[in-house]
């Protein structure tokens, strides 16, 4: 049994719009007032004013009689005459005629003038308050149908699909069915409009003057979309030059959703109509007879009409409008009752297979959407779509006999969403196997896709659906089309997508926007499955709407070749894809704009209007127009190409926003347009690895389970292989991008530096320091890491040297990182000098940690951390005396101490000695650049050994001191590696430029002008090996490689015997001969 289903709000209606008050409107006019489109009355109005007043007064008038009845809570049954007389007519009611029907009188001239249609319905208001004349309804007269003629068109609107050049609209099958087996003759003429474009030229009219010409047309059905408007009153007049005075009756979205408007602007229209064309063409072809245009409406017409639900009929040759209750949108009661005629089908409307139309309306809310039964949804049953299947079969056999060529087995199930009622669809798919029909495609909402929980919408495939959902359900399964075909879209294709998906973006904040009721994950979640089940799906996409931005363009997009690339043989994008969202007037979308004052964002290739009827005013709209330049400059662009798994339309969008941004001065926007470049550059490989390392962890799970590798892991690599080329160019890069370590960047403020360390080769020049905007855009770097987690680190020199240009830093820092969701943290390398407590107190307040220099005892520190200014004493201004106020601002910290070969007999002392100045993390670093003879090396050994020895007597008792060197792996000459920013803004791999060499050119690896991503520069940074081979001479490197493999050995040793407080104390002999053989 067909179903019915209903989510309106108890008393709303769902047809409204926003009236702006006119030029001129009263004072206390409010800007804005609701007016909703048509009204609950049965109206007869007649002009009587000798002036000629215009359709529009007819409907003002009208829709004043109709709102008062309804405010003054009246029914849809009374019946109104409303006379139209000329200037000076007294307003007044009488009750005339043998029924007592009111008739009202009003000064039609008066009404055309008034600014606004207001005072009109104030004074019926009054005119018609209770206990004024009589309340009269309407009978139907009993007109007999006699024989005539009625004109319909096959497939009116124009489309790219592949089943609609040669169809019967299901549409018009329904509408002209109710017609077998009545006097009415039904003529069908083939023409064409594209609904799309700036030229939307009208196709097939020489075949309309031969079917004009071969017999006399009573009534004329056409089905009117706002996107062929001007289509419809061009192929009006060119009825009316090839000499047809039928009448013409519109119906469909653009008369169902704004009845009035449709009436005051289509010339030449007798009637308007709203909803199901079975019940109004019939009713139409008895009312009209063989009358036509000409002559007036009968009193029996004018009754009949009247009589009717939903229609609006203009009567020009008797000056006159008949309402028949236009409030309502009529449904049929039962559509599984609608039996079509097929007797109109030849052998060409089904060379491309067949369309059917099995259910109307949509529950969902789609903010664009103006679809006839919004929120509402009514359908054929699983048995009533058989059935109707049976009836085309039966004609097959009429047409064919046992011939019946394949492709009329094709079926395209035109329905907004197919799968709205769940069990229905499941009930027909189950089914549909046992038939020799299959579908060629068929659309469905992710949302009705998805299991359900209560209220909640889950991200899965519903398992019910999953389970019927097959690929042997469609008719191009099974056909030997190769797989280039599949992966790319953008072409004309010979086979069609099983599935159509309406998602329209691939952004969760502009799901949000368009009211699309789900998310991202929901979208994954169905494309995954689907692909799994070998289902091909295309999904529509709307580029743009007016609040787009191009961070929400770039997300939606990138999100596009996530799809692409895990599933390249099933998810395809629906070509030619739609560049801007179209708010149309009777859109949720179109309200909000009018709503905000945002009408400036809609370009409009129309705008019909009657002088002094604003509320008949109807903006036909192109497009929206996006608020953000950067959007308007790629979606006018066309960048979006399936070329490389959708990942060339990026790198497209990276080059037009790099035109762009050469042309901007600078400021705010021309900053935008660095972190666009920043988030699009790399972007392909950057999404493909993301891919790889989602494969990875998936076989990881496979393997801890016992399970074999995955069908997907071949596409995988493939797809990747697709994007980036041989894997050999590219692995060890992807083993770069699998580390979880937290990626740094390091800046330097300045050069400068108090101290002249005698192992420091940095030359401390004067005027080396960073501006503002230089360290901005050094964060702006960092935060275009698709990363969460993130490090910045201030080097130098002495960083804090330009404390308010670190402080900035800071801030700027922890703004833009909240603004995007990124946990940023900071290192903040220093010699302690600065680091009083005002300056701990404000670094306190951020997320910071302190990379603090200490040699040792006092002498150490002198000796090898000498002042730059002669009498100054780095030991008692630096941390050392500084110790209290660091520790008690709780921000964490590391010492760094440094050992020379000329003191590293000292090194045992110096580093207990930091220990006993409340340090309890250490790290020791030998002197690099300098050769270590022999016996220093011996000495370097020996006092890790006692090192080590006395840490774990430490331990044995409890103390927590550390020395960092043994928390990672070790490696013998482990270089700062990071992508470091020097103050001119010039990249480096690591800081070995740092020292002047002739090298210094091998470590640049990029400038900040180059707005590069920072995730390019870090997983294509030098290696350590590199920088080992060119930041000092050979010998010297060599030299302190051998001093590097003694630290390794030390802290192999201590790590294989634990190492904290809770390892205790030494317990293996053999470990400590370990060592001392090493």
């Amino acid at each position: 049994m067909a179903k019915r289903l209903e989510i309106l709000r108890s008393g709303a209606s769902p047809h409204w719009f926003w009236l702006e008050a006119p030029e001129g409107a009263a004072a206390g006019e409010p800007p804005l007032r609701r007016r909703d489109i048509a009204h609950p009355a049965r109206l007869r109005v007649i002009d009587e004013s000798g002036e000629g007043l215009p359709v529009a007064a007819l409907l003002r008038a009208a829709a004043a009689a109709g709102h008062a009845l309804e405010a003054l809570g009246d029914g849809s049954d009374r019946a109104l005459e409303l006379r139209l007389g000329p200037a000076g007519t007294v307003p007044r009611v009488e009750t005339t005629g043998e029924a007592e029907r009111e008739v009202v009188h009003l000064d039609g001239v008066a009404l055309h003038e008034e600014p606004s249609p207001y005072p009109a319905e104030a004074l019926l208001r009054d005119l018609l308050s209770p206990g004024r004349g009589r309340r009269a309804t309407v009978t139907a007269p009993a007109i007999e149908a006699v024989p005539n003629a009625a004109l319909f068109f096959e497939s009116l609107m124009n489309s790219d699909m592949p089943h609609n050049d040669r169809e019967i609209s299901g549409g018009v099958l329904h509408m002209l069915s109710p017609l077998a087996g009545s006097p009415t003759e039904v003529v069908l003429a083939n023409v064409k409009m594209s609904i799309t474009g700036r030229e939307r030229p009208i196709l097939g009219m020489d075949a309309l003057r031969e079917v004009l010409a071969s017999r006399e047309v009573h009534l004329i059905g056409i089905t009117l979309l706002e996107g062929y408007f001007e289509g419809v009153v061009s192929l009006i007049e060119t009825l009316r030059e090839l000499g047809s005075r039928a009448h013409i009756a519109v119906g469909g979205v653009m008369p169902s959703r704004t009845p009035e408007h449709v009436a005051a602007h289509l010339p030449g229209v007798s009637f308007v109509c709203r909803g199901a064309g079975e019940y109004f063409v019939p009713a139409l072809a008895r009312i009209v007879g063989t009358s036509d245009v000409d002559v007036p409406f009968t009193e029996a017409q004018v009754e009949a009409l009247m009589s009717l639900d939903g229609i609006l009929a203009i009567d020009r040759a008797g000056a006159q409008l008949v309402s028949g209750n236009p409030a309502k949108v009529v449904e049929v009661e039962d559509l599984d009752g609608v039996a079509l005629d097929l007797s109109h089908l030849e052998p060409r409307h089904i060379e491309g297979g067949i369309e059917i139309s099995t259910s109307r309306g949509c529950l969902h809310h789609c903010s664009f959407c103006t679809i006839i039964g919004r929120h509402r949804y009514q359908a054929r049953s699983a048995e009533g779509i058989f059935a109707l299947l049976g009836r085309y079969e039966a004609r097959f056999a009429e047409l064919f006999g046992d011939d019946v060529p394949d492709n009329a087995y094709r079926v395209h199930i035109s329905d907004d969403d197919f799968v709205c009622d769940k069990q229905r669809a499941i009930d027909f798919f189950r089914a549909l196997p046992e038939s020799r029909f299959r579908l060629s495609s068929v659309q469905a909402s992710v949302a009705d896709l998805c299991r359900r929980d209560g209220r909640a919408l889950l991200p899965e495939l519903d398992p019910e659906l999953s389970e019927v959902l097959t690929p042997s359900l469609f008719a191009d399964h099974g056909r030997p089309i190769p797989l280039r075909d599949f992966v790319a879209d953008h072409r004309s294709r010979g086979w069609s997508s099983y599935l159509q998906i309406g998602v329209e973006t691939f952004s969760d904040r502009e799901l949000l926007r368009l009211a699309k009721g789900y998310r991202v994950s929901h979208i994954r979640a169905i494309v995954g499955a689907l692909s799994q089940r070998r289902i091909h799906m295309d999904a529509y996409f709307i580029v743009s709407n007016a609040e787009t931005t191009a961070e929400d363009l770039i997300e939606s997009v990138e999100e596009l070749c996530r799809l692409k690339l895990r599933h390249p043989k099933y998810f395809h994008l629906r070509f030619p894809v739609v560049p801007h969202l179209v708010s149309y007037f009777p859109s949720a979308s179109h309200k909000n704009k009018v709503r905000k004052g945002q009408q400036d964002t809609m370009r409009l290739r129309d705008h019909r209007s009657v002088p002094g009827y604003p509320e008949l005013d109807y903006p036909f709209v192109e497009h929206d127009i996006p608020s953000d330049p950067w959007v308007a400059r790629a979606v006018d662009e066309e960048f979006l190409t399936d070329a490389r798994l959708y990942t060339e339309s990026l790198v497209r969008l990276r080059a037009l926003y790099s035109e762009r941004l050469a042309l901007l001065p600078p400021g705010e926007e021309r900053r935008q347009g660095e972190r666009l470049l920043r988030r699009l550059d790399d972007a392909p490989r950057q999404l493909a690895f993301e891919m790889l390392r989602e494969l990875r962890e998936q076989q990881a799970r496979r393997s801890a389970d016992g399970a074999k590798a995955g069908a997907g892991d071949a596409t995988a690599l493939a797809a990747a292989t697709a994007v980036l080329g041989d894997r050999r160019e590219w692995l060890p890069t992807f083993r770069r991008y699998e580390h979880s370590e937290v990626p740094r960047l390091v800046v330097i403020p300045t050069w400068q530096c108090e101290l002249r360390c005698r192992y420091c080769y940095i030359p401390k020049q004067d005027g080396r320091v960073m501006d503002l905007r230089t360290l901005e855009r050094s964060i702006d770097l960092l935060l275009s890491s698709r990363r969460e987690r993130l490090m910045l680190q201030f080097f130098g020199g002495e960083p804090l040297m330009e404390r308010e240009l670190i402080r900035h830093g800071m801030d700027y820092g922890v703004e833009q990182a909240q603004r995007l969701g990124k946990d940023l943290r900071f290192v903040l390398s220093s010699n302690g000098w600065s680091l009083d407590e005002e300056t701990l107190g404000w670094l306190s307040g951020y997320p910071v940690k302190l990379e603090l220099s200490l040699d040792g005892d006092p002498a150490t520190q002198r000796r090898f951390r000498p002042s730059l200014i002669k009498g100054r004493d780095s030991y008692a201004e630096g941390i050392a005396t500084r110790r209290q106020a660091i520790l008690a601002s709780g921000l964490p910290y590391d010492v760094i101490m440094v050992v020379h070969p000329a003191g590293v007999e000292q090194m045992p002392e110096n580093f207990f000695h930091i220990a006993s100045l409340g340090f309890e993390r250490v790290q020791i670093n030998f002197a690099l650049g300098v050769l270590w003879d022999e016996e220093k090396k011996r000495a370097f050994a020996r006092g890790l050994h006692e090192i080590g020895q006395r840490l774990r007597q430490r331990w044995a008792e409890g103390e927590a001191l550390s020395m960092i060197n043994l928390e990672s792996a070790p490696m013998p000459v482990r270089l700062n590696g990071e992508v470091t920013v020097d103050f001119d803004g010039t990249l480096y791999g690591g800081n070995g430029f740092l020292h002047e060499t002739e090298h210094k050119s091998k470590f640049v690896i990029g400038d900040l002008d180059e707005h590069g991503s920072f995730d390019r520069y870090w997983m294509d940074a030098p290696s350590n090996d590199f920088l080992l081979a060119w930041s000092y001479p050979e010998d010297i490197t060599a030299n302190n490689l051998e001093v590097g493999r003694i630290m390794t050995s030390f802290a192999k040793w201590m790590r294989s015997e634990g190492i904290g407080p809770a390892s205790g104390a030494p317990s293996s002999k053999r470990a400590e001969a370990r060592h001392d053989q090493a």
